[in-house]
């Protein structure tokens, strides 16, 4: 209600659809401005009910139009914040749709900036970060032993000099990780 537009971006496996409702300023009804929530569809029974979810961010991760929200099957997401001209990417603990709990992830250069692109059950964050005139790099963030976020830059192939790691797996029976992203020089 109040949106004229409406996309699901991801889908856990509780059967709960994430995404976002827009209404444009050129739409009838929108009364000339833009506005936009995101939210989250719950089957109940024969019909969907829908409830706004605060916090949490949606992102484009390739150079492509589809759109990816970064929640996972624990009620964990991602929202990145621009602070002091760096994007800051933090992960949050909903409760029903409100953020319960929220901790920042550690940047690979002291005043960079990074961007998350996924979040696994682990959890467990993909993503890229920059600074000091530095290209993008492919990273992840993990807990270490004592439960503290850390963060671990992977290498590139061959020339290449930019990258992002734009997905994330689960931990297999040795503990290896699979990620996908992509890297160009």
């Amino acid at each position: 209600p109040g949106y004229t537009r409406s996309g699901a971006y991801s889908i856990n496996s509780r059967g709960q659809a994430f995404g976002a409702v827009e209404c444009w300023a050129g739409d009838p009804g929108c009364g000339g401005v833009y506005k936009q929530a995101l939210v989250r569809w719950d089957k109940v029974g024969a019909s969907w009910t829908i409830s706004r979810v605060y916090g949490c961010s949606v992102v484009t991760p390739l150079a492509e139009r589809s759109e990816k929200f970064l929640i996972n099957n624990n009620d964990q997401c991602v929202r990145s914040e621009w602070i002091s001209e760096a994007r800051h990417p933090f992960v949050q603990t909903l409760s029903g749709t409100s953020v319960v709990n929220e901790e920042p992830l550690p940047s690979l250069i002291p005043g960079g900036s990074a961007t998350a692109y996924a979040i696994s059950d682990a959890p467990m964050v993909a993503g890229s970060a920059t600074g000091n005139s530095q290209s993008e790099v492919p990273v992840v963030w993990y807990r270490d032993a004592t439960g503290a976020w850390v963060i671990l830059q992977l290498g590139f192939p061959g020339s290449d000099n930019r990258g992002r790691v734009t997905d994330i797996g689960e931990p297999d029976g040795t503990g290896r990780v699979r990620v996908s992203g992509f890297t160009e020089n």
